[in-house]
């Protein structure tokens, strides 16, 4: 994802993004940081002194996560790094991931940030965090690709927005209704997304030539090199 953020009044296109809650404060009188991330499955807070590495904490099957301090960086003078990630299937796979940031900056007008976000965003999932590994489920829609998959821990399919195009809108929620049943996800929830699936399949065109940044499509799209 390519978030845009305003640093110093200039706009800057983020070409890979990551969204968690760092918390500021104080402790044994020195600036402390608290690094909150539910998302990535960060089961343990990663906390850290100001301008310091922080320690290794256990992360997923044998993996560690941590914080590095960067001093020579100045726009983002930390970053997490990990040797292990989870994968839309699921798995727990090896990963070297290094995502850097800025702890001392802070997100303005949060409704601007995110209509600017339209831009950058080449993909759209639904994605549930169950302790019943039994109910997980992941719905991707790839935009530029115009496919949407399907992953459940026994499951995998793929459809293209050709063929879904031919499916009314209830008949997209009558395909995707044992999903949302079987792993307990509201029948509400299920209404929004047909809808919104339904929109965006007869509307992919209009929202990649008028959404989407060029240079996100250049970038993640084969076709435009």
């Amino acid at each position: 994802m390519q978030p845009i953020i305003k640093i110093l009044d200039v706009l800057v296109l983020v070409k890979e993004a990551h969204v968690f809650l760092v918390y500021p404060s104080l402790k044994n009188n020195k600036l402390y940081f608290t690094i909150f991330d539910p998302g990535f499955r960060v089961t343990n807070t990663i906390s850290f002194y100001d301008g310091k590495d922080s320690i290794k904490y256990p992360y997923l099957s044998q993996g560690t996560i941590s914080t590095k301090y960067i001093p020579n960086n100045i726009n983002y003078p930390y970053e997490i790094v990990t040797n292990k990630r989870i994968n839309y299937k699921h798995e727990i796979i090896d990963a070297n991931i290094h995502w850097e940031f800025n702890p001392y900056y802070e997100t303005l007008n949060i409704d601007d940030y995110n209509e600017k976000l339209y831009h950058a965003m080449f993909s759209l999932k639904l994605m549930n965090y169950p302790k019943d590994i039994n109910k997980y489920l992941c719905i991707r829609s790839k935009i530029l690709e115009k496919t949407l998959e399907i992953y459940t821990i026994n499951e995998y399919k793929i459809y293209s927005f050709k063929e879904l195009s031919l499916l009314t809108q209830q008949e997209l929620k009558n395909m995707f209704k044992n999903y949302f049943l079987q792993t307990e996800i509201s029948i509400k929830e299920l209404n929004k997304f047909s809808k919104n699936i339904f929109l965006l399949i007869h509307n992919i065109d209009t929202y990649i030539n008028k959404e989407i940044n060029p240079t996100v499509i250049k970038e993640y799209d084969p076709k435009y090199k």
